[in-house]
């Protein structure tokens, strides 16, 4: 820990248009490219925090100022998954009930979000089966399909030194590359289930360095809230975080993604889902949001996206602007043939912005701009 970490690269200056939240001196960590020998404290002792470099040539300018990060949400509430409890009441594995209907809707999604500029898409936690994930690296295949894709997350087993272990492992495909970029959960569940899957005694946090300075990391879902892990990924100057969720709430995940944004100006993307996590007997209805942003041009580091239903839909971050959009996949069921074997193409209407009621109704009541004769118009 403490290797150097260059200001300049990369140059947020090359990616946003929006002035940085925190200036270099005000940093929370000193990133002035000098070695530093000091105490780790008991955070170091819990994880692994691997640096791999052997996709830094593959994912230079994976992030620049064209670069589109789009969340896709496809389930409606948590009666479209199926979750086998055994009888100490703890749920594995967590999966979607139709799984051929899940890919239609996935790649309908995918389909609307490459057809808004998307190069980046996250998929949510547990949304797919380890056979669809694999399945869905044909996009990165695609012309026209994302560069990097996160296929969510899937529970599994395998064995450990001849015992058997029960896994929840996010994987990532980038195009060009077979081999996926993969990473374990190590903070298991306890709500909406009580999650069971058995974490390594000693877990890994591996960071996927490119060339031109990207820190890229995958995070599941309450990994993001283990503070332990946060500050290892802070130290560490992990800068771009794609994490899938499966959470009745992200008010909890603000935190922890303030940090990384205010520690280390990092761009955060969390992928929620499903939309409604209600049960039929709860007299209230519990609706999180969808997704939650991280951009170091945002006065409050975070963002949350909360569309006004639970349609299935695509949440949308420009990386220059800051620019959030939300659309609403039940907004155009029309479809078209010839994207590929059980894929149908979505043609979306334009997203609106994610903003609040009171700017809609200001924007209604100062009507359009009217410059003097002698000014130049602006927007």
């Amino acid at each position: 820990m403490g290797d150097p970490v260059p200001l300049d690269s990369p140059d947020l200056r090359h990616v946003m248009a929006l002035s940085a939240t925190s200036p270099p001196w005000r940093l929370a960590n000193r990133l002035d490219e000098t070695r530093h020998v000091r105490l780790a404290g008991e955070w170091a002792t819990q994880f692994q925090v691997i640096f791999d470099y052997s996709l830094a040539r593959e994912l230079t300018g994976v992030m620049d100022r064209d670069t589109v990060v789009a969340t896709c949400h496809p389930n409606r509430n948590l009666a479209e998954f199926h979750f086998p409890a055994d009888a100490s009441g703890r749920t594995f594995p967590v999966r979607p009930k139709d799984e051929e209907k899940q890919q239609q809707e996935i790649d309908r999604l995918i389909s609307a979000a490459v057809a808004n500029g998307a190069s980046i898409v996250v998929l949510p936690e547990l949304c797919v089966t380890e056979s669809l994930a694999a399945r869905l690296q044909s996009w990165t295949c695609r012309t026209g399909g994302p560069r990097m894709l996160v296929a969510g997350s899937y529970h599994h087993a395998d064995e450990r030194d001849g015992a058997p272990r029960r896994r929840n492992t996010a994987v990532a495909y980038l195009r060009g590359i077979a081999s996926p970029l993969t990473q374990d959960k190590h903070s298991p569940a306890d709500r909406p289930v009580n999650e069971d899957i058995q974490p390594q005694g000693w877990p890994e946090l591996r960071i996927h360095v490119s060339d031109d300075g990207w820190h890229l990391v995958l995070a599941i879902c309450r990994d993001l809230l283990n503070p332990h892990a946060v500050h290892a990924l802070a130290e560490s100057g992990a800068n771009l975080l794609l994490v899938p969720a499966m959470s009745e709430t992200l008010v909890a995940f603000g935190g922890p993604v303030a940090n990384l944004v205010g520690s280390g100006q990092a761009f955060v993307a969390v992928a929620n889902n499903p939309a409604d996590f209600s049960k039929a007997t709860d007299l209230t209805v519990r609706r999180p949001a969808r997704a939650l942003f991280g951009h170091p041009g945002f006065g409050q580091l975070t963002r949350l996206v909360q569309p006004a239903n639970s349609a299935p839909g695509v949440g949308l971050l420009r990386v220059r602007t800051g620019q959030l959009q939300w659309l609403d996949a039940d907004a155009d069921s029309d479809s078209d043939a010839g994207v590929g074997a059980g894929a149908g193409r979505t043609r979306p209407r334009p997203g609106t912005s994610v903003r609040p009621p009171w700017a809609d109704t200001l924007a209604r009541l100062s009507g359009p701009d009217r410059p003097e004769p002698n000014l130049q118009s602006t927007p």
